[in-house]
């Protein structure tokens, strides 16, 4: 993948939404949205969701992967959600919408939202989501009573910086969106189709590292929904 600068990002996070939503829709949970699975034909689109690899579907009946027992190694690094983190098997598309905001956050930023740390080990990441949403308790964060690893840890209290400090670059619209994508209540967070329609403008120069060589069509496993155009 090639960095660079986009306007056309409004655009290609829509249609990234739109594709969302019909796999949520179809009782899909694609489980590893990051950079590397959003595929450009150009620089300005269209967009393809790709690698479903990890994917869970509510049709497909693993007996070995119930919907209230989803395995928690899903995800790749900074982009995994803290429900995961903390041994939560009954998650559900919220998972999507946390990495999804991450993706948008990292194009303002310039780098991932937050820090992975080593492979193989989540302690650094938790540090890291915390030092930037606050440290949460089960007042700010109720559904955390029904992770089984949450209660086993006694974490450091560091108060939530204001996203205007995490992003300073971006704008208020894009901050809106964001902030509503990665929180830590996954009943709070915006649906795609949410997403889809909300009214942000997410190109203002900012950095994307989304713009992937086209050869990766080819190779790559590809949902391409009749939107996507």
């Amino acid at each position: 993948m090639v960095k660079g600068r986009s306007s056309h990002l409004p655009r290609i996070f829509k249609q990234v939404a739109k594709a969302l939503s019909f796999v949520h829709a179809n009782g899909v949970i694609h489980r590893d949205i990051k950079p590397g699975n959003i595929l450009l034909k150009s620089e300005e689109g269209p967009a393809y969701l790709c690698d479903f690899g990890t994917a869970w579907a509510l049709n497909d009946h693993h007996p070995d992967e119930t919907a209230d027992n989803k395995v928690i190694e899903i995800g790749t690094t900074c982009y995994r959600p803290p429900e995961t983190l903390f041994g939560y098997r009954e998650y559900g598309t919220e998972v999507d919408i946390w990495a999804f905001g991450c993706v948008i956050a990292e194009t303002e930023n310039g780098a991932p939202l937050f820090e992975p740390g080593e492979i193989g080990t989540d302690l650094r990441l938790i540090l890291s989501i915390f030092e930037s949403l606050g440290t949460p308790d089960l007042k700010t964060w109720p559904e955390a009573n029904n992770f089984p690893d949450f209660s086993k840890m006694i974490f450091n209290e560091f108060p939530p910086q204001s996203w205007e400090t995490l992003l300073p670059n971006a704008g208020p619209e894009v901050l809106d969106l964001i902030k509503n994508m990665v929180t830590y209540s996954q009943g709070k967070r915006l649906s795609a189709d949410e997403v889809f329609h909300a009214n942000a403008h997410l190109a203002s120069g900012v950095h994307t590292y989304l713009y992937g060589s086209t050869a990766d069509l080819g190779t790559q496993q590809i949902l391409k929904h009749p939107y996507l155009k």
